[in-house]
């Protein structure tokens, strides 16, 4: 039930990795528990175990396992479906705010004074890439680190995006501003002496290691908050 819950919903372009993990959790304290089935106290006693975590948290798995139930319920119109009233309630996200012009140039007036590591020797050539690209190509954070040298194309200011949302590719042309300053940087990388082969990370450490979506979230945070935005 669980393999077919999941190949259902990739084939609609869904990756389902947290709820894959979310399921096997579920299918561990069922054999657990030597359950044949879920059931309203099976639920409730899986759920209670997650009491301790934020709303947000407790939501996506609920809300998992009621998928799920509704997705079985096609073809078993008899089995245990959650109470949705029951399901606890999801944070409600901020609101978003837009970054004006001056601010992201105040943005990169500051990015361009981050030091050199030893870990990031052209760190403030990289933020100084990742917010303008952000910002004028509309990029993903997550596109932004999967980015590697062999999908720039440097000649024609051209990016190509690979398997991004529901496995989509697409190609992103650059201003004219966005392709010089990607020239700059790659200069900069070229005189570091970091990787120049084609698979590796276009933003990257000492190490040719490419930033995790997670580190470049906490970067551009400190970038923010440092530069008063």
């Amino acid at each position: 039930l669980v393999a077919a819950f999941l190949t259902s919903r990739h084939a609609i372009g869904r990756e389902y990795r947290n709820e894959r993990w979310i399921l096997s959790n579920l299918r561990s304290f069922l054999e657990r528990t030597e359950a044949a089935d879920l059931d309203a106290e099976l639920f409730d006693r899986w759920r209670a175990q997650f009491q301790h975590l934020g709303s947000s948290s407790r939501f996506a798995r609920e809300q998992t396992v009621y998928k799920l139930c509704r997705y079985r319920r096609r073809s078993d119109p008899g089995c245990f479906l959650p109470d949705r009233e029951s399901l606890a309630r999801q944070m409600p996200h901020a609101l978003p705010t837009i970054i004006e012009p001056a601010q992201v140039a105040r943005l990169i007036a500051y990015a361009s004074q981050l030091p050199p590591g030893n870990r990031s020797p052209v760190r403030a050539q990289a933020m100084r890439l990742a917010v303008v690209l952000l910002y004028t190509a509309g990029l993903r954070r997550g596109e932004l680190v999967r980015l590697t040298l062999g999908d720039v194309d440097v000649q024609a200011g051209v990016l190509r995006i690979r398997e991004s949302k529901f496995h989509k590719s697409r190609w992103v042309p650059l201003s004219a501003s966005a392709h010089t300053e990607l020239q700059r940087y790659l200069v900069a990388r070229r005189q570091a002496g970091l990787d120049g082969r084609p698979a590796a990370p276009l933003l990257c450490t000492a190490r040719s290691r490419a930033y995790s979506g997670g580190g470049m979230y906490s970067s551009l945070k400190h970038l923010l908050r440092s530069a008063s935005i």
